[in-house]
């Protein structure tokens, strides 16, 4: 083992050779961009953090010490004299359990120091975060400063020289500096600039004779804050140094950010002598940040704020409201059934009717409104300053208004509306958080108003979001604890008035809410997903329970089993229904599946390839609540249906308004027409019977013949079918 200089310990290191010595070492973790540089020292029998870097991720501290024989890496160089560079520590099994990978220091590039004698002063070093091959600029420009030092350390010795010393380190440095990748300016104590480096002039564009004698102002671009400037001042007034970024400009006129640090150079009296700065052109760094940037707060689709960006503004939106006793207006919207739309468009088109409807929320604003986008087709319009309601409601109207007009899209003209749910501060909640989630429930409520519409929030809706929520919650489980179970209601033969087929139709009996409607409870199982359990549930139990019937000799009908649009779009859907007739060994042509017009605006190629397939395994398709819809007929004409069902809001009314019997006995003829067989629902009277009998209709259901029942109920009226 090497030893340590005998005298080190009685010598004193002059204050301002320690402090060239800092302004070396600052000057290499700048230059080499590391985060330490480092001098150690052996001290009484251990080695010393000397002399570091003084950037502020620099690891390790000043007078830190660590026993000899540990393996670090600065032990190796003091051993061998030699250079050590080590690119990845991680990856050397020489270097894989050295100490310094505890601070995160995976790769080291450092020199021997040693006093004229031969014994060892300690070492130059760089350590970084992450693997450094450390070029041979870099490590020559290691080597220049170790020189430096090394000259240091003679004068030191010798106790003479200490000009040339001096000028040595100046020479050296003036090396690195001209061989330097940043910008490097030194003035003199009036900012009057003395020296660039080729670097400035590669990154300015401007020559060392251009701007000799020059204020570095000449650079400034005008876009940065007075106040930058102050801050910059008022430390290096105070002599100390100061780093920032600004945005310059070349001498073409074009803007760079560059990332700054500027030290005051001391004389001999303390007074400023000169002062040295370092510039690192960071204008693709600050492009990479603004691009994030755009990342995490816009939407890229639309170019609006997206939902971080919405709240961040409505938080100071409250602030400034609360401190000018104003209110802030928030506004919730969703365009009305846009789902349907993007589905039979295609997402290319149904991204670009977003941005259109993005551009018209834009422009029926007022100036200083923020439209944001949440996502899918969920939009939020920030309003502060309001004095009243009716400075809000008089906007939401303007956008009701833009929204009437069609949007043309891809060659095609399509409507589209929107609907809108308002909370008002402080009435409607005082934070960001509860004006969201009222805003939100007041949109709910303005969608079960029937749409291209608004609402104010209310008390009231609070209550029926606490029963939504309620209601989503005992959903949740409800299949598993057995909570569901379907009952069939017939269909019976107009002519004959026997049951020839059954629709299966789910019940939910909750413990904590009782008997809860299908209407209630698929509205919500849809917006949840869980629709496509339910529907697999009643697909496969009616399917069993039909097969239980024919096993009994029941065999002269079929069952019917309604489709949700949620479940049309699974790409697995018909082999989930070819895979349950399989398991109830049941053939295509005992199944009648029953779509609304909502499914076949799941988009154009997947409802040709499933109803196809469906229809291939002899499975009957039934158009479900025929006259709901207004483009029912064409599809009607299009798709491969057997079945027509007409709407119980149709026959409800069949004996008293002469309208809806016009209706229907139109339905009924366009129906025949097609080869379609005709099914009536909601049928309750024996005169309504009679009204569809006469218009030719075949099947009808309703209360007239039976409600819904249990599997057991309707096996009884089978069975007493059987005997007649």
């Amino acid at each position: 083992m090497v030893s340590k200089y005998p005298i080190l310990d009685n010598l004193a290191i002059s204050p301002n050779i320690l402090a060239n010595w800092q302004e070396s070492i600052n000057l290499i973790a700048d230059i080499i961009q590391v985060p330490a540089a480092l001098i150690m020292r052996v001290h009484s029998g251990e080695i010393e953090v000397f002399v570091k870097s003084s950037n502020d991720d620099n690891v390790y501290e000043e007078g830190e010490r660590a026993p000899l024989n540990t393996g670090l890496y600065c032990e190796t160089v003091m051993d061998t004299q030699r250079e050590l560079l080590v690119a990845n520590a991680l990856e050397d099994p020489d270097w894989d359990q050295n100490p310094d990978i505890e601070l995160g220091m995976i790769s080291y590039c450092g020199l021997p120091l040693t006093w004229p004698s031969g014994d060892v002063f300690g070492t130059i070093c760089v350590l970084d975060s992450k693997a450094n091959s450390y070029n041979e600029t870099y490590r020559k420009l290691i080597a220049r400063f170790r020189d430096s030092i090394q000259l240091s350390l003679n004068d030191i010795y010798a106790r003479s020289q200490e000009s040339a010393q001096a000028r040595r380190e100046i020479q050296l440095l003036s090396q690195a500096v001209q061989q330097s990748p940043v910008s490097v300016i030194i003035t003199d104590a009036r900012a009057r600039i003395e020296y660039v480096n080729p670097a400035f002039e590669e990154i300015t564009g401007f020559t060392a004779d251009e701007v000799m004698g020059q204020n570095p102002s000449i650079l400034q671009s005008g876009n940065t804050l007075a106040g930058r400037y102050r801050d910059m001042w008022q430390s290096l007034t105070g002599k100390q140094s100061w780093q920032g970024e600004m945005q310059n400009r070349r001498k073409d006129g074009q803007l760079y950010w560059q990332y700054l640090h500027i030290a005051p150079v001391l004389g001999e009296q303390g007074e400023v002598e000169h002062y040295l700065a370092i510039q690192m052109d960071i204008s693709y760094q600050k492009e990479q940040e603004e691009q994030l940037q755009q990342h995490a707060f816009y939407d890229l689709l639309t170019g609006l704020p997206n939902r971080a960006l919405v709240l961040n503004r409505l938080e100071q939106c409250l602030v400034d409201a609360k401190r000018n006793q104003q209110r802030v207006a928030v506004l919730f919207i969703d365009l009305d059934d846009f789902k349907k739309v993007n589905d039979s468009l295609g997402h290319e088109e149904g991204d670009e009717l977003l941005r259109l409807a993005a551009y018209r929320l834009q422009g029926g604003i007022r100036r200083g409104d923020t439209v944001g986008r949440f996502g899918g087709d969920e939009f939020v319009v920030l309003m502060d300053g309001i004095t009243s309601s009716n400075d809000v409601q008089s906007v939401v109207e303007q956008l009701l208004e833009r929204f009437r007009e069609l949007f043309r899209c891809s060659g095609r003209e399509f409507r589209l509306t929107a609907s809108f749910g308002i909370a008002l501060s402080p009435g409607d909640g005082e934070s960001a958080a509860e004006l969201m989630k009222n805003a939100d429930s007041a949109l709910f409520h303005a969608k079960k108003r029937g749409r291209n519409t608004y609402s104010f929030f209310t008390d009231s809706m609070n209550q029926e979001a606490a029963r939504r929520l309620q209601l989503e919650e005992q959903m949740h489980g409800a299949l598993d604890r057995g909570e569901f179970e379907v009952f069939y209601q017939p269909k019976v033969d107009v002519a004959s008035e026997c049951i020839t087929g059954v629709e299966a139709l789910l019940r939910w009996q909750n413990p904590v809410l009782g008997s809860v409607s299908p209407m209630v409870f698929i509205p919500v199982a849809e917006q949840t997903g869980l629709i496509l359990a339910l529907g697999h549930f009643v697909l496969e139990q009616s399917l069993q329970q039909l097969q239980q019937w024919q096993s009994m000799g029941l065999n002269d009908f079929t069952m019917a089993v309604n489709l949700s649009p949620v479940q049309f779009r699974s790409a697995t859907l018909a082999a989930e229904v070819e895979q349950a007739l399989a398991i109830a060994g049941l053939s295509g042509n005992s199944l009648e599946l029953e779509i609304t017009e909502g499914v076949l605006m799941s988009g154009q190629a997947l409802v040709d390839d499933t109803l196809a397939t469906l229809t291939a395994m002899g499975i009957t398709i039934a158009m479900d609540d025929f006259g709901t819809g207004y483009s029912s007929l064409s599809y009607l004409r299009r798709y491969p249906f057997h079945v027509l069902k007409i709407d119980r809001s149709f026959v409800n009314d069949i004996a008293e308004d002469p309208a809806d019997r016009e209706l229907v006995c139109a339905a009924i003829a366009m129906a025949q027409g097609l080869g379609l067989k005709v099914v009536a629902e909601g049928v309750e009277t024996r005169e309504q019977l009679r009204i569809l009998a006469g218009y030719g209709c075949d099947v009808v259901q309703g209360y007239l013949f039976s409600k819904p029942v249990t599997a057991g109920e309707l096996t009884a009226m089978l069975l007493e079918q059987r005997k007649h």
